[in-house]
C-alpha cells in the first residue's frame, strides 16, 4: 500500500496450483517494478535487517521515507506477506503486516503478526527471531531473488561465491565478520579519542583514559574469541 511506485492497495499471489512447480517469476518492462518488488518482499519479512536494492548508507527513517510513494506521506505505507510454514508437523499460516509513516521527526514503524486467523503480539514483538525460524536472512537471496542471479549461478566461481556468503549468513560467520572487522577499527578510533584528550592526566585526575585502555584489552579478547569460532564452524 503506497509503497514505492506503487500507489494505493495491489494485491499479488505467488500460489502455485502445482507443487511440483515451486517457482514464481515475475516479468515486466524495466522500470514498471519489478526490483522495488522484490524489495517489498525482504522489507516486509526482515525490516531493517532487509538487504534492499536502494538503501545504501541511508539511515532508516530517511530510508522508509523514500521508499512512502510520492504524494502519499500523509497515508504512510505499508506492507502485508502471509505465507504458509510447517512447525512441529503442523502448517501454520502467517501474515506479517508492516506499516510506517512520517510523523514529523521520525518516522512511526509497527509490526502485526497474525497466525491462522489470530494476531500474536509476542510473534510480533520478537519477529525478527520468528522469522529465522521460517527463512533466515543468511539464505534469503537463494529464494527471493533477481532473475540475473540465475545467470551468476550459473557461473561456478561466482555460484562458489553467492553460495558461500549464503552459508555464511546461514551459520553466523558474517557477524563474525563484521566483528572482526569493527575490532580492528577500533584501536584507530582509541588512538582519534586520546589525541582529542590530550597527554595522559596524573593519577586522580577523571578522564577515559581507562576507559579506552580497558575496551583495548577487551577487544583483543573478542577477536581471539572470534577466531577461534570462526575455525570451529568452518
Amino acid at each position: 500500500h503506497n509503497y514505492s511506485a506503487f500507489r494505493g492497495r495491489h494485491t499479488i499471489s505467488l500460489v502455485t496450483d502445482d507443487r511440483s512447480k515451486p517457482v514464481v517469476l515475475i516479468g515486466a518492462l524495466n522500470g514498471s517494478g519489478k526490483t522495488s518488488l522484490l524489495d517489498a518482499f525482504h522489507l516486509a519479512l526482515y525490516g531493517k535487517r532487509a538487504r534492499t536494492s536502494n538503501r545504501g548508507e541511508l539511515p532508516w527513517d530517511d530510508y522508509l521515507r523514500q521508499c512512502v510513494h510520492a504524494g502519499s506521506e500523509h497515508e504512510g505505507a505499508a506492507l502485508e506477506l502471509g505465507l504458509r510454514h510447517r512447525r512441529a508437523g503442523k502448517d501454520r499460516e502467517v501474515v506479517v503486516t508492516r506499516q510506517w509513516k512520517d510523523v514529523g521527526r521520525t518516522v512511526r514503524e509497527t509490526v502485526d503478526v497474525v497466525i491462522d486467523g489470530r494476531r500474536d503480539e509476542l510473534a510480533a514483538e520478537g519477529w525478527d527471531d520468528e522469522i529465522e525460524n521460517i527463512l533466515p536472512i543468511g539464505i534469503a537471496s537463494l529464494f527471493l531473488f533477481d532473475a540475473e542471479k540465475i545467470e551468476q549461478l550459473a557461473d561456478l566461481q561466482q555460484a562458489q561465491a553467492i553460495l558461500t556468503t549464503a552459508i555464511e549468513g546461514l551459520l553466523g560467520l558474517d557477524l563474525v565478520s563484521r566483528l572482526d572487522l569493527d575490532l580492528r577499527a577500533l584501536p584507530q578510533h582509541l588512538a582519534t579519542l586520546q589525541r582529542k584528550q590530550g597527554p595522559k592526566p596524573g593519577a586522580g585526575h577523571p578522564s577515559q583514559w581507562a576507559l579506552a585502555e580497558r575496551l583495548e584489552a577487551e577487544a583483543e579478547a573478542l577477536r581471539v574469541a572470534c577466531e577461534k569460532a570462526a575455525q570451529e564452524l568452518a
